[in-house]
C-alpha cells in the first residue's frame, strides 16, 4: 500500500520533494495500520457476543464438581 501511494505521488508530482515522500509514506502506513487493526478486531478477534451460545452453565463435570484450583508450581521460601 504505501509503494502504490508513493507510486500515485510521482504520477500526480513527478518532482516531489522528499518531505512530501515522507508525507505520504507515513500517511499510507498509518492508514494501513488502522485498517489491519480493525480487520483484526472486528474478525479475528472478535469476542463473539452475537454468537449464541449452546451449552449451560453447569453442564460440564468441573461446573458439577465445583471449582477445583491446583498450585503446579510451589512458593519459594524466604
Amino acid at each position: 500500500m504505501t509503494s502504490a501511494a508513493v507510486f500515485v505521488l510521482h504520477l500526480v508530482r513527478p518532482s516531489a520533494a522528499t518531505l512530501y515522500e515522507q508525507a505520504v509514506y507515513l500517511g499510507a502506513a498509518g492508514l494501513a495500520d488502522i485498517g489491519r487493526f480493525l480487520v483484526l478486531r472486528l474478525f479475528v478477534f472478535a469476542d463473539g457476543r452475537t454468537r449464541p451460545t449452546t451449552r449451560a452453565m453447569g453442564s460440564s463435570p468441573a461446573g458439577r464438581a465445583g471449582a477445583q484450583v491446583s498450585v503446579l508450581s510451589p512458593v519459594p521460601a524466604l
